[in-house]
């Protein structure tokens, strides 16, 4: 029996781990931020009961506010490990979500400083898929009238934020075809774009500066690095 085989079964072992434990660090935060709640309801009832005439639900709408603003960023997984959930990506605009949801700018940086990074037999293949991703979030931005804004801390605001993500990349793809098909002697009538045809559509690529207004200082600067690997504190800052 080839030993490779033997490799890739602990591999995907250990992927499975990093995902489970990132997966319990969640639920762990989670609950906590349950119990506070409960115990600051319970605190904040308490003191209601001392004063005739107050409002139980201002209280309880008080806490939600101070919960928002406690509340930590949103957990970020290894991109090796996001990126297997993310099944058979077909078009541009699907792995512009992606890469914005699952935060896929911080999780390689994740991967990059993995200890077991420098030892992984596919490395090389994982930088150079990167590194495609990048290309196409990189050409898309390009055509986006504004940049992702962050994602919500709280589980409440992500469904309109996801929305608000899918509708940049719309946009964007919807963009970019209108431009190939008026560069074209024979324009079609595609609505998706798949990530190989928009890396070989070098008529529509952009100069590197050619990124949204509002792009923040440190994931331009990201973007226009040659390198995949970023510092901490351009990501976190």
């Amino acid at each position: 029996m080839d030993p490779r085989c033997f490799m890739d079964h602990f591999n995907d072992l250990a992927r499975s781990m990093m995902t489970l434990q990132a997966t319990q660090r969640q639920l762990v935060l989670t609950l906590n931020r349950s119990e506070q709640r409960q115990l600051l309801i319970l605190d904040k009832l308490a003191q209601l009961s001392s004063f005739a005439g107050s409002s139980p639900v201002v209280s309880v709408a008080q806490q939600d506010e101070e919960m928002e603003d406690s509340a930590g960023p949103p957990p970020v997984i290894h991109y090796t490990v996001a990126e297997k959930g993310w099944g058979k990506v077909k078009n541009v605009e699907q792995y512009f979500f992606h890469f914005f949801n699952d935060q896929a700018m911080e999780g390689y940086q994740l991967d990059l400083e993995d200890p077991q990074w420098t030892t992984n037999p596919d490395t090389s293949k994982i930088r150079a898929k990167f590194g495609r991703l990048k290309k196409v979030i990189k050409i898309m931005l390009a055509y986006a009238d504004t940049y992702p804004p962050p994602k919500p801390r709280q589980v409440a605001n992500i469904a309109a934020w996801q929305r608000s993500v899918r509708d940049i990349a719309a946009a964007c793809n919807a963009r970019i075809l209108q431009k190939l098909n008026d560069l074209s002697n024979s324009p079609t009538i595609k609505t998706q774009l798949s990530q190989a045809a928009l890396i070989a559509a070098k008529e529509v690529h952009c100069d590197e500066d050619m990124l949204p207004e509002d792009t923040p200082n440190a994931a331009r600067a990201w973007f226009t690095l040659q390198a995949t690997k970023v510092a901490d504190d351009m990501i976190t800052n």
